[in-house]
This record gives structure tokens, sequence and C-alpha cells, in this order.
């Protein structure tokens, strides 16, 4: 695994193997080199997915299928990711939504968690929509 825009080996780093059929994972972590190794138990369909704990690189996966023999050399050149930043906001008061979170869609689609928002100062509670007045 490299950094795409230096060629440096990226050491540390996960690399996760999930099967398409049967949807077992296995792990494994990048060395000082940036070589990895990770044992699967049946051939089929594989996504392979290098991840950067730390954010700084974005995720990429690629999909491989095993016909019972090793498969050597799936290489990762990671970019460097992108940060999102932002407030959310009640569309009808512009009030703060202090629980909210977000989420972005990776290109297959799936959404990924971000970092949730810096804590917000409370707003005043709203009266129930069911409450009545004597």
């Amino acid at each position: 695994m490299t950094d795409a825009a230096t060629g440096e080996p990226v050491s540390g780093e996960s690399v996760r193997a999930q099967s398409l059929v049967t949807y077992s994972t296995v792990y494994g972590r990048t060395q000082a080199d940036g070589s990895y190794r990770i044992v699967v138990g049946s051939p089929g369909a594989w996504d392979v997915s290098a991840a950067d704990a730390s954010t700084t690189y974005s995720t990429s996966t690629r999909r491989i299928t095993l016909a019972g023999a090793d498969l050597k050399d799936i290489t990762f050149a990671l970019a460097k990711g992108q940060r999102l930043s932002g407030k959310a906001t009640a569309e009808n008061t512009s009030n703060p939504c202090p629980a909210s979170r977000s989420t972005s869609g990776t290109p297959r689609g799936r959404a990924s968690p971000l970092r949730p928002p810096p804590a917000m100062a409370p707003t005043a509670p709203r009266p129930s929509p069911t409450a009545r007045t004597p």
C-alpha cells in the first residue's frame, strides 16, 4: 500500500476482505514497507478494502475473485481524503440541531459516518404538539 501522491509505503493501515457470498470478514494490517497479508477461507468473490484509521486517506476497495489459488499483488495507492464541515440547522427556524449526525455516501453508495459536530448550545424546549392548555 502506498501514498498516491508520494509513492511512499503506508504502514499500520487496515486491510479488510469481505466475502460477497458468505459475508464473512477477515482483517489485516500493513507492515512498515506497505505490504500486508490476509488469509481468506473460501474461493469466490471478495471485496478487499484499504482504510486509514486516522481518516488521512480515503478508503479504497477492489473486487476480486478467488478460484482456489493464492492471489497476490492486490495493490492500493491511497489518496488523501476530504474533510467536510458545517452546521446542521432546523429548516423552519434556523436553530442549531444539537443531536444531528452527518453521513456521506461512498462511490459505491454506502453511507459512512463522519465526525460528529462540536457541542452546540442547548435551545429552549418546544411545547409538545399534543399539549393542551387549560
